[in-house]
């Protein structure tokens, strides 16, 4: 489900696996994005690991805190998959992490980057697709966002980018294509 959510809401990977459950507004169709997931240096002296998961109270950009609509399906298939996570949360008991993750672990536990990044190479090897890193999920949405006539501007927002200026640099290539597709409209004024 993450990986379908990633392909139609071109979260960042920190930002989707940072999603929690009240961020989701299922009669708006919304989702907030407000922070992220990554990893952090551990402080403690009796650690393990020099690094922990853990959630990061910013986003990347000030425009990357946002609020941003979903597809109606997605959010239906959200709820059933909210359901299932529920089910696996009233198993587990008090062994479920308590984070409110949208995208976690089977046990609630925050999803690393690299675990994630794993397990979409696995389904690409599987469905025999040339390997790409999750950002390309992020790519993929934004091109076609653009390539189905959406303003740069709304994918801009959508993304969370600074500027439009940083959406018009990355996906430049795509926008020239509709060029002449513009024109035409022009062409019944034309006397």
């Amino acid at each position: 489900m993450a990986i379908k959510f990633d392909f139609y809401t071109g979260l960042r990977a920190g930002e989707l696996l940072g999603l929690t459950w009240d961020c989701v507004n299922f009669d708006n169709n919304t989702v907030r994005i407000n922070k992220q997931v990554q990893r952090n240096k551990n402080f403690s002296y009796k650690a393990d690991s020099k690094t922990i998961l853990g959630f990061v109270y910013n986003t990347k950009t000030d425009t990357s805190t946002r609020t941003i609509k979903v597809l109606p399906k997605l959010m239906a298939d959200l709820t059933e998959y909210k359901q299932a996570q529920n089910i696996l949360k009233k198993k587990l008991g008090k062994d479920y992490c308590k984070f409110n993750l949208v995208f976690p672990r089977e046990d609630g536990y925050f999803t690393d980057a690299g675990t994630f990044l794993d397990a979409f190479s696995r389904i690409q090897k599987k469905l025999d697709i040339p390997h790409r890193n999750v950002h390309a999920m992020r790519h993929t949405f934004a091109t076609r966002a653009l390539e189905s006539g959406m303003k740069s501007i709304v994918v801009s927002r959508l993304l969370g980018h600074a500027s439009i200026t940083i959406t018009h640099d990355i996906y430049g290539h795509v926008i020239p294509d509709f060029a002449e597709q513009e024109l035409e409209k022009l062409e019944g004024m034309y006397v």
